[in-house]
């Protein structure tokens, strides 16, 4: 009776060690249909930069480039990175951006400085995304000083993030995307939400919101992002 309870046992632990293998893969997997699709948007600002022959500004541009590939790089293997070193990386794609677009927009990261940045753990560029979609709908088309801010709260069990632009608004750029459009990196994200929560037990909370449903003085996106803390 022991000997099959025993057999059981090792039945159900070599079962879940499989299941969590398979996670592991698939979260590897995603990510690695992420980090190209990262590195394409930032080669497209670069080709841009570039054709303008500015050789002085084209250089500082592919030194952030080379930054940012070198993090990427370094991330790609990982499951987790710090939150420091998260947005290191999203700070240098950001500046790619911001010069590719000639400074049309002020980029702002804020966060409590006691927050623990070195010591708390995430999914590496899962915020990305949404970044880039305020970037390249939100602001990309405005006439006025553009503003986007990327903001970290530390709640205890989660990480409270929040991206906010002053740009068109989501209801505003769904009007202006072709009908067929489909974003890869929202749907990856998707994907890389289900695999984690399985993963950690743990549900990645979303809300994005029109910042005019708020006050009809304000324009933009709101994106509210709470990830389970993992030290």
């Amino acid at each position: 009776f022991f000997v099959i309870l025993f057999g059981i046992f090792l039945f159900i632990r070599k079962k879940k060690e499989n299941t969590q293998r398979q996670e592991m893969l698939k979260q590897q997997l995603l990510r690695s249909q992420m980090n190209p699709h990262f590195l394409f948007n930032a080669l497209s600002s670069i080709q841009n930069f570039m054709l303008k022959n500015e050789t002085k500004r084209a250089a500082g541009y592919l030194n952030n480039f080379a930054s940012l590939t070198r993090n990427i790089l370094e991330h790609s293997a990982q499951e987790f990175v710090s939150v420091s070193d998260e947005i290191e990386t999203l700070n240098n794609y950001v500046e790619l951006e911001k010069m590719r677009l000639e400074n049309k927009f002020e980029f702002k990261i804020t966060y409590d400085k006691n927050m623990e940045a070195d010591f708390i753990n995430i999914p590496p560029m899962l915020i990305q995304p949404f970044i880039e979609n305020a970037i390249k709908h939100g602001l990309n088309n405005i006439d006025y000083s553009g503003l986007l801010e990327l903001k970290f709260e530390d709640q205890g069990t989660v990480l409270h993030i929040e991206i906010m632009d002053n740009g068109v608004g989501i209801d505003s750029a769904k009007l202006n995307k072709p009908k067929k459009h489909r974003s890869m990196s929202m749907n990856i994200f998707e994907q890389r939400r289900i695999v984690l929560a399985k993963r950690t037990k743990q549900a990645i909370g979303l809300e994005v919101i029109n910042r005019n449903s708020l006050d009809i003085n304000q324009t933009g996106t709101l994106v509210k992002i709470e990830i389970p803390i993992i030290s």
